[in-house]
């Protein structure tokens, strides 16, 4: 719906310029030493408009090409953070199965990604030092997570 009203204002919009343009008599006379240009007014107008948004659309085009390198790199540490944010969900369920050797693994995977969460820390040191002393003991239910340990600091 919002295309086709975009379409009838552009449609709009041309029948009032071609109906402007109709009435409009003036012409622009550049004098260029060994010539003179006569170009009817209308169509200088429409021509500084078409140069107006062409020169923006360069410079635009240029800002963004330069601007490419920052943001790839936040793109890329955004995707770290997710990733490490995965695995220390990935460890927090795994620690809730009671699976702790493999929770010990995805929180050590969430640690090695440069996106540092705090949680892992908590979680890896606890489970590690209950792994180490009895390996076939379990702690289900013992660890309490709380959602200001879930939170992201990188």
């Amino acid at each position: 719906m919002r295309g086709l009203l975009w379409l009838l204002a552009l449609a709009a919009m041309a029948v009032g310029v071609s109906l402007t343009a109709r009435v409009n008599d003036g012409y622009l006379l550049l004098i260029v030493p060994p010539y003179r240009i006569e170009v009817a007014l209308s169509l200088a107008i429409i021509l500084f408009f078409l140069a107006f948004v062409l020169l923006f659309l360069v410079l635009r085009t240029i800002g963004l090409t330069l601007s490419l390198p920052s943001r790839f790199g936040g793109y890329r540490a955004r995707r770290r953070r997710e990733k490490a944010t995965a695995s220390l969900h990935e460890a927090i369920r795994l620690l809730f199965e009671g699976r702790f050797t493999q929770a010990l693994k995805k929180a050590g995977e969430a640690h090695t990604l440069p996106g540092r969460i705090r949680a892992w820390q908590r979680c890896w040191q606890r489970e590690r030092r209950m792994v180490c002393a009895n390996p076939r003991k379990s702690r289900s239910g013992s660890v309490a997570l709380t959602t200001r340990d879930l939170t992201l600091h990188g």
